[in-house]
């Protein structure tokens, strides 16, 4: 885990006894909410060809950062 500044330790300290307060206007957050619900829309697939190695330093890579491994359907073509 990061080391954590004092700022960010008054700033989580505030947060954890519900003293902090949005400043976001109603029409910012419908906006914010609207590009989060896009951004969790998965519409599209992909098809691309990696070598074994490469699509296991990708798995490797995203467990390593705590992401979720991409759920891959690898065919191997002759």
């Amino acid at each position: 885990m990061p080391k954590i500044d004092e700022y960010e330790l008054e700033v989580l300290s505030a947060f954890e006894k519900n003293q902090l307060k949005s400043v976001a206007t109603k029409a910012e957050l419908a906006k914010f909410k609207a590009a989060a619900r896009a951004t969790a829309i998965k519409d599209r697939r992909v098809n691309i060809r990696l070598s074994s190695g490469d699509l296991n330093d990708i798995q490797v890579k995203a467990l390593e950062e705590g992401g979720a491994v991409p759920n891959v359907n690898c065919q191997r073509l002759a």
